[in-house]
């Protein structure tokens, strides 16, 4: 019979004693007393007892196999046997909070509810226990390892944790950390510890020939610290640190690289470029004391935020605000060699690249430091990968991709690549997973895969492997299956398949053309007559299929001669609304169109692909050429993928290099056409890829992917071009599928998603002035808005009714008035080419002179021409600032205040000017600013004032405008905005923007 004592704890006498065989709990393991209640635990579950009375509050027998129990105000922590579990009740009821499972170590030896962490000590042998510290909330667990066999369990005073460890020593924790507070050896071993107030008791033995004994001995009035604050900062800036600290700590002390740096709990340090050690010593009363240290790296690139990577045609933002705050000044120099000193700079690249740029700066302590960053440019970048063996085909709706691959059919959300759901056979030959070919719509997916069957052979029965077509319905069940034809193991790649509403359209070993009924899988009809089948594509009123010319070829390859060999196939465009379910052959051909494209090796050129625009346009992938259609199958154009000349990004360099490819798939989005691609890496150890022969060591036939975006015209968007090589000899193995903003590309061993950057038709106008006299020159150039660039082989054509020209800018006259139209057509290069036209109005010279007599060089001060005066300040073909405006016309002492200055060089070369900044008495700052011919360029000023007054500022002599600054009292709550008007000061700070006359950047490429 067991019972439960209750003793005073001043007399020791037993002030109550509880049977517990009517409690539901065992025998009594384990017991903890906390705010009025005693909690009782056994083998068999777990109880709450009130202390006073004896009442049972309530039982839990969910919980058993108790081996170590704690409790607080609020919670009871257990933890039982087999499995290692820890459960935190509620003290109220005993409802569970949360279980943590099957800890690791050979059993539980301890627990302890500590303000908002539970402990949990677990054996795992003779030497080492492990700590796990588990949320009170939530129940998330971390671990730290406990060197030593545990023992015992306490908390300290002040949250310490106390353990005690076989055979010694007692060790003391922080809350948080793994350095002991402190270690004591005066028990060689002890069986038991407790804390009791400012006390710490503990049974065992002091020598190993001496009894147990108790020990009773003053808490160690230990601390500890650690220090909490960034480990890489901007140099310059004002840092806090702070300690966070256990312990009665009366005094701090603060080092910063060997020079003191403060006693309070938290310090400020402001750092020089480089590495250093931030150190804090605590001491108490008792003289106590810990130090922490921590390693700070004061970097520039730290204080600098900036476009990693950008888009071409996209701007790319530089700034180091936070160093700017700190008092430096900041200089950015671009790989073209343009210098912009300020805050912030603003780029704008035209090509995709690698580009750098180098930050300086300069603090006002003396010290200057730089940062060197990358840039890079890219068209067509990669959103996600998934690796997926041996892809054969791809197509996508809106919300999901359909990959057919040697894992049978993936069903992919189109957004993440997260895989949706699956269909295929369980088995384990990868050949009878495979699924060659995949077509989807809003009433399911038809897929073409692989099974075997049972023939008839002259060697008796055999298995042979066959090309099925499957179709499921939206909730993935089959709804038909049908065997079409035997499949040759060693010649496995893309079987093509397409539906419309009524029907799918296969092809057989033959190269047949099969139409099956969409509902039932019967064969509607065949039809050999076109030849073998190499591509199939369908829209709801039309079938287009690529077959061999002449049709009773075996291959689709027609070779001339020994040295030029050429692809020939035939397109037909057939009339999907008079198909119907019947057994004669006689199709609806609304066109055919014959197409050969060259190639040097027709052996390893994959099978052609073909895609259909939304306008019903046909672009056909065939070997090394791309090939568009007519609505009526005209050839529109042609692109020859082999010879292109691409800009490739190798070791941080933009080379040029003139690659051998072969097309692997074609898709439409929009106005885009992309073409998948594959290519021979430069090598001199491999020949290109149209070159390899069959006999060649299959180790070096490897081949690079890309993908090539193209207009509607067949011109060249941008390339794109992935490192992974693969095999060679499985380049017809892939796919390509677009959708809804993103471009799908799979290879043999992978799945690629990028985004489709189609760059927008640029906006341009012609700007010139409005009325001539006859004879006068006028000069007129190109504008853009603020999205477009114009990059700098973009080409114009100017036309009047008497002359044209190239170039950004025309300079023309009339000799006849009237109204006269001049005309400019840009080609972007990466858009369609886009026309604009202005009118000028061509009058009389007023005078009556002979208006080509030129220019008496007085107009500035002779105003009975109609001058204004104003035009005399400078020639007409002098560098100079033509405008200067404030972003604001009142501020406070020490705010910063945006000055933004125009400079136009209308000469026909380069130019340079020093632009300074002034109050009419002293020079506040000045650059250099470099301007391309026929352009204006604007910088801006930053100027901050220490005194409140009235200045006027100017930009080279052209007035700004009049700045009030005020005092801090004298300035009301209403802020004062610093940005510019239409841009943002982020956009406006440091950048020079090329604006009106050419539209682009110095130095882009």
């Amino acid at each position: 019979m067991a019972h439960i004592f209750a003793l005073d704890a001043t007399s020791g006498e037993v002030a109550w004693q509880r049977n517990t065989t009517a409690l539901p709990i065992g025998d009594v393991d384990e017991l903890a007393v906390a705010h009025g209640t005693l909690y009782a635990a056994g083998e068999d579950g777990l109880v709450a007892l009130n202390t006073t009375t004896q009442r049972l509050q309530w039982a839990n027998t969910n919980v058993s196999d108790v081996l170590a129990l704690d409790a607080d105000d609020t919670a009871v922590a257990v933890g039982t046997w087999d499995p290692n579990n820890v459960t935190l009740l509620d003290a109220a009821d005993g409802s569970r909070r949360w279980r943590v499972q099957d800890l690791d170590g050979l059993s539980i030896r301890g627990i302890s509810v500590r303000n908002e962490t539970v402990y949990v000590i677990s054996g795992v042998g003779y030497s080492n226990s492990l700590l796990y510290e588990m949320n009170r909330s939530t129940g998330a667990v971390t671990t730290r390892d406990i060197s030593g066999d545990f023992m015992g369990f306490a908390g300290g005073p002040s949250g310490e944790l106390v353990l005690d460890l076989y055979p010694s020593p007692i060790v003391a924790y922080p809350p948080q950390g793994d350095q002991p507070l402190w270690q004591s050896y005066s028990l060689v071993r002890s069986e038991a510890i407790a804390v009791g107030g400012e006390t710490l008791y503990a049974v065992g033995v002091d020598s190993w020939d001496r009894p147990i004994q108790l020990v009773a001995a003053p808490f160690p009035d230990a601390v500890s610290a650690s220090i909490s604050g960034p480990d890489r900062v901007a140099p310059g800036t004002s840092t806090t640190y702070s300690a966070d600290t256990v312990g009665n700590v009366s005094a701090y002390s603060w080092n910063v690289s060997g020079a003191p740096a403060g006693d309070a709990a938290t310090t400020n340090v402001s750092f020089t470029p480089g590495v250093h050690d931030v150190t804090v010593t605590v001491r108490n009363p008792s003289g106590w004391t810990d130090t922490d240290r921590r390693r700070v790296v004061a970097s520039v690139r730290d204080g600098i935020d900036w476009s990693r990577t950008v888009r071409p045609g996209e701007l790319a933002t530089f700034t180091g605000q936070e160093l700017a705050d700190a008092g430096a000044t900041l200089t950015w120099t671009f790989d073209d060699g343009t210098t912009i000193e300020n805050t912030t700079a603003v780029r704008r690249y035209s090509r995709s690249g690698i580009r750098t740029v180098t930050g300086t700066v300069t603090h006002p302590d003396g010290w200057t430091a730089t940062a060197n960053l990358t840039v890079a440019v890219t068209q067509g970048d990669t959103a996600w990968t998934r690796d997926t063996e041996g892809i054969f085909d791809l197509t996508t709706t809106a919300e999901t991709l359909y990959v057919g691959s040697d894992d049978g059919l993936q069903a992919r959300v189109a957004e993440t690549g997260d895989t949706r759901w699956t269909h295929g056979p369980n088995v384990s030959d990868p050949q009878l997973r495979a699924v060659l070919g995949v077509a989807a719509d809003g009433d399911g997916t038809v897929i073409t895969h692989i099974d075997t069957k049972t023939v008839d052979s002259p060697f008796g029965e055999e298995e042979q492997l066959w090309q099925v077509v499957t179709s499921l319905n939206a909730s993935r069940n089959a709804t038909w299956t049908r065997e079409i034809a035997p499949l040759d193991p060693w010649l496995l790649g893309n079987v093509p398949v397409a539906t419309t509403p009524s029907h799918a359209f296969v092809t057989d070993a033959e190269g047949r053309l099969l139409a099956l009924n969409r509902t039932t899988g019967a064969t509607a009809w065949s039809n050999a007559s076109f030849g073998r089948i190499r591509a199939i594509t369908t829209t709801n009123e039309t079938v287009y299929v690529v077959a061999s010319d002449p049709p009773d070829s075996p291959s689709p390859f027609d070779t001339t001669d020994e040295t030029t060999q050429s692809v020939r196939v035939r397109v037909y465009a057939l009339n999907a609304t008079s198909l119907t379910d019947t057994a004669n052959e006689t199709v609806s051909v609304r066109w055919n169109r014959t197409v050969t494209a060259p190639v040097a090796a027709p052996l390893d050129q994959p099978r052609p692909r073909l895609a259909v625009t939304d306008d019903d346009r046909v672009v056909l992938a065939l070997a090394q050429t791309v090939t568009g259609l007519t609505t009526d199958g005209t050839v529109a154009w042609t692109y020859p993928l082999d010879g292109r000349i691409d800009e490739v990004v190798r070791n941080g360099r933009l080379v040029e290099q003139r690659r051998s490819r072969a097309a692997t798939g074609v898709a439409t989005a929009a106005d885009r056409i992309y073409v998948s691609f594959a290519q021979a890496p430069r090598s001199s150890e491999q020949p290109s890829i149209d070159s390899v022969a069959l006999n060649s060591d299959p180790r070096k036939l490897t081949a690079e992917r890309g993908v090539v975006a193209l207009t509607s015209d067949g011109e060249r968007a941008w390339v794109n071009i992935s490192a992974a090589r693969q095999d060679s000899l499985a380049i017809d193995r892939g796919g390509i599928a677009a959708s809804d903003g993103r471009l799908y590309v799979g290879t043999e061993t992978s799945l690629r998603v990028m985004r489709q950057l189609a760059a927008g038709q640029p906006a341009v106008s012609v700007d010139g002035p409005d009325t001539l006299a006859i004879g006068e020159q006028g000069r007129f150039t190109v504008q853009t808005d603020a999205e477009t660039v114009l990059w700098p082989n973009t080409t114009y054509t100017w036309e009047t009714a008497t002359a044209t020209s190239t170039g950004p800018s025309m300079t023309t006259s009339f000799e006849t008035t009237g109204t006269k139209e001049v005309s400019v057509t840009v080609d972007p290069v990466y858009g369609d080419p886009i026309t604009s036209n202005a009118t000028v109005t061509v009058e009389q010279d007023s005078t009556g002179d002979d208006p080509t007599g030129g220019d008496d060089g007085d107009d500035g001060d002779d105003e009975s021409d109609g001058g204004d005066g104003s035009d005399g300040d400078a020639p007409d073909d002098e560098v100079a600032v033509v405008d200067a405006t404030l972003s604001t016309t009142t501020s406070t002492v020490g705010q910063r205040v945006a000055v933004n200055a125009t400079i136009s060089n209308p000469r026909a070369s380069q130019a340079t000017l020093n632009v300074t900044l002034d109050d009419g008495e002293t020079r506040l700052n000045d650059t250099q600013v470099t301007v391309d011919p026929g352009t204006t360029m604007r910088t801006v000023f930053e100027p901050q004032f220490t005194e409140a007054g009235t200045y006027d500022l100017s930009v080279n002599g052209e007035p700004a405008g009049t700045l009030t600054v005020q005092s801090d009292d004298e300035s009301s709550d209403d802020e004062t905005g610093t940005d510019v008007p239409g841009f943002g000061i982020e956009l406006a700070i440091g950048a020079i923007l090329v604006v009106a006359l050419l539209g682009r950047l110095r130095g882009e490429c």
